[in-house]
């Protein structure tokens, strides 16, 4: 999603991760700009090491190196976040869900405990919640006041395990 600021509302472009659909589709929204301030704060409360694990450029590969098998991620994990930096990861997180959406994503990220003490120590990739992680894809550039701005982003929570 790639993000710019009109007249006090937020654009939105979507690009699906799908190879032959690359089309950008504008959308202004509230939920919009709710995800790019949550972003912006969530990348604020980070460290400078932090934020070059946690941001890549919209147009890096990283956009497309999404799955939902167990695999290594980039990006930077809940485990290597404080308590308030992980309090901007939630809020980002809910941010652009329904409460109904963010309450089963918690949920299933809770479960990872649940299926590691199921499956047993001898698998390939750890089952740990602390394991996701948030990965920012955008361009984030600072205004006139000296705050950061986010001019595209995408938001992804992906678990390693």
């Amino acid at each position: 999603m790639a993000r710019t600021q009109r007249e006090g509302r937020v654009a939105m472009h979507v690009r699906s991760p799908a190879a032959a659909a690359h089309t950008a589709v504008e959308m202004e929204s509230e939920t919009a700009r709710r995800m790019a301030e949550a972003a912006t704060t969530f990348f604020a409360s980070l460290t400078v090491e932090q934020q070059g694990r946690a941001f890549f450029p919209l147009e890096s590969a990283e956009r497309l190196n999404w799955h939902y098998i167990p695999r290594e991620r980039r990006g930077l994990p809940w485990k290597e976040m404080n308590g308030s930096q992980r309090k901007f990861a939630n809020a980002l997180l809910s941010s652009g869900l329904s409460q109904r959406g963010y309450a089963k994503t918690v949920d299933i990220m809770g479960l990872e405990s649940v299926i590691a003490e199921l499956e047993g120590p001898n698998r390939r990739f750890p089952l740990d919640p602390d394991l996701y992680h948030v990965t920012l894809l955008g361009t984030l550039r600072m205004n006139h006041r000296g705050d950061g701005e986010w001019k595209g982003t995408t938001f992804r929570s992906t678990s390693s395990s």
